[in-house]
């Protein structure tokens, strides 16, 4: 019984082991859920730089500098490689945000605070 307890625990180890190697593929999800939810998320950091421009009279020069007054976190993007590009320009008077894969092939999607839309294209 005690050996069987121990090779139950051995399997176990062995399956977190393979679960936390599958989330280190780098497998990137470009399914249409995953992307309308991280427009969504991007939507909420967007509305945070806003803010941020209205309080402090130019964006910051980090979406780090929303938390944790405008944003309790920053929340990831579900699609692509789970990081954000984010920049100001035209002296400080508008943003890109965007996210994207790592391979050359996959989409790019930025977020223009002109026009408040999402576009496929490059940063």
């Amino acid at each position: 019984m005690r050996n069987r307890v121990r090779s139950g625990c051995g399997l176990l180890a062995a399956a977190a082991g393979l679960i936390a190697l599958a989330g280190c593929t780098g497998v990137e999800d470009w399914s249409p859920a995953s992307v309308a939810e991280t427009q969504l998320r991007g939507d909420r950091i967007a509305a945070a730089l806003n803010n941020y421009r209205q309080d402090e009279g130019e964006y910051p020069t980090s979406l780090d500098a929303l938390v944790p007054t405008y944003l309790s976190e920053v929340p990831p993007p579900t699609a692509g490689n789970g990081l954000w590009g984010y920049e100001s320009y035209d002296r400080n008077s508008r943003f890109r945000l965007w996210f994207e894969g790592t391979a050359e092939d996959t989409p790019v999607y930025i977020y223009d605070s002109t026009t408040k839309k999402w576009a496929a294209g490059a940063p």
